[in-house]
């Protein structure tokens, strides 16, 4: 495979940002794993100790979706880009291989050096189409 999955022109980047933007949102998903409850406040001058971080993870679980969903999405592009630089195609009566085509008919094929955000957005949305399919696959 080409450095980066990166096209055919010298010093070519590829997906190499994506490495960058999965794992920071790695490091998002591990800061948001921290138990919420761990979190103590003293209240009311006080006499009150006990205080719900309820809340704290409710927020703690959005953001970890986000984060999860930005880095099944890098994975994602990256994954059809390198599949696509190989001619590989997964069998199309397994599961896999109709999630690929789909990933196929909606990610970009052009591989030039170019910003990758719409690219990672629109496979982060497949997502739940993605567990539509393998529902049906069982």
């Amino acid at each position: 495979m080409r450095p980066f999955l990166a096209d055919h022109q010298p010093a070519c980047s590829g997906v190499m940002i994506l490495e960058y933007a999965a794992g920071a949102a790695l490091g998002d998903l591990r800061a948001f794993s921290a138990p919420a409850s761990l979190g103590h406040a003293v209240l009311s001058r006080g006499v009150e100790e006990q205080a719900s971080f309820a809340s704290l993870a409710a927020r703690q679980t959005l953001r970890a979706c986000g984060a999860y969903r930005l880095v099944v999405g890098c994975e994602l592009v990256a994954s059809v880009r390198a599949l696509r630089q190989r001619e590989l195609r997964p069998d199309p009566d397994l599961p896999v291989g109709r999630a690929m085509e789909l990933a196929l008919s909606v990610l970009d094929e052009d591989q030039a050096d170019r910003p990758l955000t719409d690219d990672v957005t629109a496979a982060a949305a497949l997502l739940d189409r993605f567990t539509e399919i393998w529902r049906r696959g069982e």
